[in-house]
């Protein structure tokens, strides 16, 4: 596999991204491991913007969360959200799923409020352990497609 880098894709947008992550092969599970770096890669409402803007807001958004969200911690198959001075937030259950749909982050555990459960993330590999991920949100007409974010070994 090719190691494709976000941050080299300008600006993309949801259609942008949803390209590339049918193209991405499925994750092991036992590939997330430890603390991942999460960022905004690509958000609804943005394709109407041109790139330059798009990617100005991207950034921004990026470094906006960074002051209160790090990322995902993993640890066998669960994990938990990382926040503002290391506050752990928000628990998760990995699942591989078969088929090519690789593997999916539930929030749907006892531990998260009623309205976090519904989240549902499904993760690809772009190489050199960074991955391509898309947040979705359960509804009862079926899953709605919240953003694509990016996760990155941490320090």
């Amino acid at each position: 596999m090719t190691d494709i880098r976000a941050e080299d894709i300008d600006a993309p947008t949801m259609r942008d991204a949803q390209r590339l992550f049918v193209t991405l092969t499925t994750a092991a599970d036992s590939e997330l491991t430890g603390l991942m770096r999460a960022r905004a890669f690509a958000v609804p409402g943005a394709q109407r913007l041109p790139r330059r803007v798009r990617k100005v807001v991207t950034r921004y958004l990026n470094s906006v969360l960074a002051i209160i969200y790090y990322g995902k911690r993993f640890d066998g198959a669960e994990g938990v959200n990382v926040w503002l001075g290391g506050r752990r937030w928000a628990r998760f259950q990995l699942h591989r799923l078969s088929g090519t749909s690789g593997v999916r982050i539930s929030y749907d555990t006892g531990a998260n409020p009623k309205v976090v459960r519904q989240i549902v993330s499904h993760v690809r590999p772009l190489g050199s352990g960074r991955y391509l991920c898309l947040m979705t949100v359960r509804r009862p007409a079926g899953y709605r497609q919240l953003l694509y974010f990016t996760l990155e070994p941490g320090p």
